[in-house]
């Protein structure tokens, strides 16, 4: 927490660890406690930075990795779009270390086919490509679309929130923010 502190600070901005559990979300009480929460950081200009509580959360019942949480999350707290960052650029028709590989700009949603493009996880934690499409999933369920980028690209979110055709797009097939980046 002291780095994010750190560099949103050079920000003028503050920020808070979350720390959340499957029944923070599930349940109705919870929830609205927990989106109340982040609403009023958000307002506040404080930046939430949300983890899985691990000290609490039993193995059967936690989310298995923050792309996961970050939808949930994200679906509970009535967001506009999903940002999920990768160490590629987004979701490649094959191993994004070929050269022959292709970007895959703008998908319908998450399918059987699009599955078989992820290559598994990078061996550095739990995500990768196929956590990273179960969490676009959960959020164009929800209606809402969600976007997988590169996040050692500088400005990356400025760029995704301006509009900008950067990374994969994975459009929302319902709801007000269908087909929107921004």
């Amino acid at each position: 927490m002291g780095i994010y502190e750190e560099l949103f600070a050079a920000h003028d901005l503050g920020v808070a660890q979350i720390l959340l559990t499957h029944a923070d979300l599930e349940h109705h009480e919870r929830h609205l406690n927990a989106r109340n929460t982040l609403i009023t950081l958000l307002r506040k200009g404080v930046i939430p930075v949300i983890n899985e509580n691990d000290v609490v959360s039993f193995t059967e019942l936690k989310f298995g990795d923050n792309d996961k949480l970050s939808a949930l999350v994200m679906t509970h707290a009535g967001a506009d779009l999903l940002v999920l960052l990768s160490d590629v650029d987004g979701l490649y028709d094959g191993d994004p270390q070929n050269p022959g590989a292709k970007l895959i700009e703008e998908l319908d949603g998450v399918t059987d086919a699009v599955r078989a493009f992820a290559q598994g996880g990078n061996g550095r934690g739990r995500g990768g490509m196929e956590s990273k499409l179960e969490a676009a999933r959960i959020a164009n369920e929800a209606g809402q679309p969600a976007v997988i980028a590169n996040g050692r690209t500088p400005g990356v979110i400025d760029m995704i929130c301006s509009g900008m055709n950067i990374g994969s797009l994975f459009a929302a097939k319902q709801g007000k923010a269908a087909g929107k980046r921004a």
